[in-house]
């Protein structure tokens, strides 16, 4: 089952960063050619990481084996008049993801549009589970269509099933929610909340009342599995606790 919705896209220090439109960056027109190039956000990102984003398994229920990821592809040049096919291919040279791990289609830009939202797929392996492997996507080019400036032609996708903290899961949130960060602790957190919350990753997002909804949420289902003689306990051998109140 594809989790489009869900799709987690975040940089290497999970910094969050929005996208930035193509009608927001001063990109040269070509009369001559048609160009594609992927929308990065260089507005207020470090250059060395705009064209870069993550996809995580962890922050997804174990059951989830397959992810799409959507890229804002722009156009530059004349609009379509009609719809023109192009492609994706993987940089050999700067790709350690197995081509098992991931699918790209042949794809339609529209008419009269200067920015699109292609999908493609990712697959979860047992070797995501302890590495983070690279994806990095270009342009075939054709006869119809060019590739764009060179600092727009590529995405970096990383892609990872590893566990990772995510960026909210600070000292404060600690304090008042859930307590210390552990990986297993995430893993149960997800799969206790996953069905409220869609966009993990996001979590610091939302309004603060459905986060303290989930975090309780979380801190019944423990309160519940100890009343059943289950009590769960960190890897290191103490009771897991959250520190939310309620």
């Amino acid at each position: 089952m594809s989790h489009m919705k869900n799709i987690i896209l975040f940089l290497i220090a999970f910094c969050g960063i929005g996208l930035t439109s193509c009608d927001e960056r001063e990109i040269p027109l070509f009369e001559d050619s048609n160009e594609l190039y992927f929308d990065l956000p260089f507005v207020n990102t470090p250059r060395d990481e705009a064209d870069t984003v993550m996809v995580s398994f962890f922050f997804y229920k174990e059951s989830v084996t397959e992810l799409d990821v959507p890229l804002h592809v722009c156009l530059s040049g004349d609009l379509l008049q009609s719809p023109a096919a192009y492609s994706l291919e993987a940089i050999a040279s700067e790709t350690s993801l197995p081509q098992e791990n991931y699918a790209l289609g042949k794809y339609m830009y529209p008419v009269r549009q200067t920015i699109d939202t292609i999908i493609f797929q990712v697959y979860k392996s047992k070797r995501l589970e302890t590495k983070v492997d690279t994806l990095t996507l270009t342009f075939e080019v054709s006869d119809y269509f060019k590739l764009g400036q060179k600092e727009y032609a590529k995405r970096v996708i990383l892609v990872t099933a590893e566990a990772l903290c995510p960026r909210w899961w600070n000292r404060d949130f600690s304090f008042a929610m859930l307590g210390e960060y552990s990986p297993k602790k995430m893993r149960l957190f997800v799969n206790t909340v996953s069905d409220e919350v869609e966009d993990i990753l996001h979590f610091d997002e939302l309004d603060p009342a459905l986060q303290r909804k989930a975090c309780l949420k979380f801190k019944y289902w423990l309160e519940e599995e100890k009343k059943a003689g289950r009590t769960v306990y960190e890897d290191d051998g103490r009771e897991m606790t959250v520190n939310v109140i309620g």
